[in-house]
């Protein structure tokens, strides 16, 4: 019998969904429909349909995990307030799957965070052996290529309280915008715009969004146009509740 030694690696890949999300590279190897989820009071029960885009076998586990902010990171702790149904699903060559991400834990005055944590739990196949080079006599290497997501997914409050403190501050044709979150939820910015209270008229945007949890503040700097007047509008757009309007002072 052979005495070869075998090693094998395993590269994986992750897809996080920090901000407001993107697509993964990668997704062609098996994909999960969307990004963010979100259960409510009268709706505790949100799903993901998982593909196996390859013309082999896919398992895969679905975890949901407590998420806290501390210090501007995440602190993920293991929870049975919320569960995935089936935790493990096996899909055949191009095959899909619906699984259900169910709430059964109480809903709060605040938005509960999870990350919901994808993983491929397939089976090591039988790869080819490769010898590295310069590696000893009998020594082969395979490799093992798998893909984790890292999901957001949102509890929301009994009742929303979105409120955001902003300030700005000119100097040398920019506005030093500060936002921060003072209400009962995530707010994630698709954009926020700045404009004369009057006339209407543009002073600065920032189409780049951003995702500001409670409690937490998010900086922009923008260039202006036109001269800067005491006070301004400030328009925050959401992708998760109504635009927020705010009349607001710029110091110099």
């Amino acid at each position: 019998m052979s005495n070869i030694k075998s090693i094998i690696i395993s590269i994986i890949f992750v897809a996080c969904t920090v901000l407001i999300g993107a697509t993964p590279a990668y997704a062609a190897y098996y994909d999960v429909g969307k990004l963010i989820y979100q259960v409510t009071p009268k709706n505790p029960i949100d799903t993901a349909v998982i593909t196996n885009n390859r013309n082999t076998p896919l398992y895969v586990q679905i975890k949901l995990m407590k998420r806290q902010r501390k210090d501007g990171k995440d602190i993920l702790t293991p929870t049975k307030d919320i569960a995935a149904y089936p935790p493990i699903v096996k899909l055949g060559p191009k095959q899909s799957q619906t699984v259900r991400i169910v709430m059964h834990g109480p809903f709060t005055d605040n938005e509960q965070l999870y990350r919901m944590i994808i993983n491929d739990i397939t089976p090591l196949p039988q790869y080819a052996k490769i010898k590295p080079k310069g590696a000893p006599k009998g020594t082969s290497v395979a490799l093992n290529f798998r893909f984790k997501y890292v999901l957001s997914v949102y509890a929301a409050p009994i009742k929303y309280h979105m409120v955001a403190g902003i300030k700005a501050k000119y100097k040398q044709h920019k506005l030093y915008i500060s936002l921060k979150n003072n209400g009962n939820a995530t707010l994630r910015v698709n954009q926020i715009a700045f404009s004369h209270l009057v006339s209407n008229k543009e002073i600065a945007t920032s189409k780049k969004g951003a995702t500001v949890f409670r409690g937490e503040q998010h900086n922009w700097v923008l260039p202006t146009t036109g001269k800067i007047p005491a006070k301004i509008r400030a328009i925050v757009y959401l992708a998760n509740a109504p635009k927020l309007l705010y009349s607001i002072s710029v110091t110099k």
